[in-house]
């Protein structure tokens, strides 16, 4: 059998051997490894200790910690996004209950990158029996809030937990109510935002022009989603409906309008008390409050890439939010 020698990829000329890796050319005098390693430093082991502290709010500014350490700014970003993956990618989920009733909360966040909007759909699911909502994993999507939006962002729940949901808290988008009837969900819409609208038009404070309108209507709606008796709240629907065709504004006239025709659905916690149904949802406006916070720490963000990084790192941190049922203070 005829052997064949290696010979040099130079010159194709013999090989002599240096140590275990290192080999020579005869001819040309060329040396190289056979196996070859990585150049450079090598890379430190990955971390998340710096985004905890920063998402902690440990760290008051990057450049402030920069200053500290004695190193570049732009070093020490490179390091915090450098821990943002390494979280992201060893950080899982949080953990949904196999087992009970669940409730589910949503809300929106619309922000403007480059000239262009994406909007960020929140889901919440909480425990009938439990006070802390648990949140999953967001679905951005360019372009504004819509019917579509929430439609898409609801298939992405798994099927296992959506046909555990028997009820729905929301602002009112009609994305949310139409999801709620297609599933025959209860549906608990914000007492606070329906507040909020009136009192946007006559303003119960000493500033308004309107001011006896204001308390006349806040205490109106007060008493419409807090009383229990239904002899009381019909008589007192009746005298806010009259308000609302006498006004000369014609959004308070459509707000008053829905609010009047969808009064049951403002109700509903108190129709069903063994949900333990939030009134409002602050849970969500807290959540995409404290997001809000970090984005104004961050300067904004230069890509949807970046977006959804940060926004999968602040929720992962996150994991669940404080959502007390109505007969407790929020």
């Amino acid at each position: 059998m005829n052997i064949s020698h290696a010979k040099s990829p130079c010159c194709r000329g013999g090989i002599r051997r240096y140590g275990s890796r290192r080999r020579q050319c005869c001819v040309c005098k060329r040396t190289w490894r056979i196996r070859k390693k990585k150049r450079g430093r090598k890379r430190l082991r990955g971390t998340s200790s710096l985004v905890m502290q920063y998402l902690r709010h440990e760290i008051p500014s990057l450049h402030a910690r920069a200053r500290v350490r004695l190193c570049a700014s732009d070093a020490l970003e490179r390091r915090l996004h450098a821990s943002r993956d390494f979280f992201l990618l060893h950080t899982p989920w949080p953990h949904i209950p196999a087992h009970g009733m669940l409730i589910a909360l949503g809300d929106a966040m619309m922000r403007e990158i480059k000239g262009e909007m994406h909007t960020a759909y929140f889901i919440l699911v909480r425990p009938v029996d439990n006070n802390e909502a648990i949140i999953m994993e967001p679905y951005v999507r360019t372009g504004k809030e819509t019917h579509e939006g929430w439609h898409e962002a609801f298939q992405r729940v798994p099927l296992p937990v959506r046909r555990r949901i028997v009820a729905l808290v929301c602002d009112g988008h009609r994305g949310l109510i139409s999801i709620a009837f297609r599933n025959h969900w209860f549906l608990q819409r914000c007492n606070f935002h329906i507040i909020a609208s009136i009192q946007g038009r006559r303003s119960r404070f000493a500033a308004s022009r309107h001011r006896p309108l204001g308390e006349r209507l806040y205490r109106l709606t007060s008493q419409i989603l807090t009383l229990k008796d239904q002899h009381a709240v019909s008589m007192l629907i009746t005298e806010i409906e009259s308000i609302g065709w006498e006004t000369n504004s014609t959004q308070l006239r459509k707000i008053i309008s829905g609010f009047v025709s969808h009064a049951d659905q403002y109700r509903t916690y108190l129709s069903h008390p063994e949900l333990h149904l939030p009134r409002t949802n602050n849970t969500c406006e807290t959540l995409i409050g404290g997001f809000q916070g970090l984005t104004h720490r961050m300067r904004g963000y230069s890509s949807i890439r970046s977006l959804k990084q940060w926004l999968d790192a602040y929720l992962k941190n996150r994991k669940t939010v404080m959502c007390n049922p109505s007969d407790q203070p929020n």
